[in-house]
């Protein structure tokens, strides 16, 4: 029964695109546009204010749709800003 049941949520998860986005590569991209998009968010984080990051993030999630892995794009984020 609960295969079945399990079985039956991936299904829909997957019909109706919810699956989460944790492709490096894509959310890589996602994460160049915003660092271009957002050159003051970028500046104040290099500057110290490590909260600033998280409008970036906010606009990574914009763009992949909600789909990608906050903690990822945060992960990689802090990757590209180093």
């Amino acid at each position: 029964m609960v295969h079945f049941i399990r079985g039956w949520v991936e299904q829909i998860v997957k019909a109706k695109g919810l699956t989460a986005v944790a492709d490096e590569g894509a959310i890589g991209k996602w994460c160049d546009e915003a660092i271009s998009e957002m050159p003051k968010a970028v500046e104040e984080y290099k500057g110290g204010k490590e909260r600033a990051i998280g409008s970036i993030v906010g606009l990574v999630m914009k763009k992949s749709q909600g789909k990608a892995n906050p903690q990822l794009v945060h992960q990689v984020l802090i990757k590209k800003l180093s």
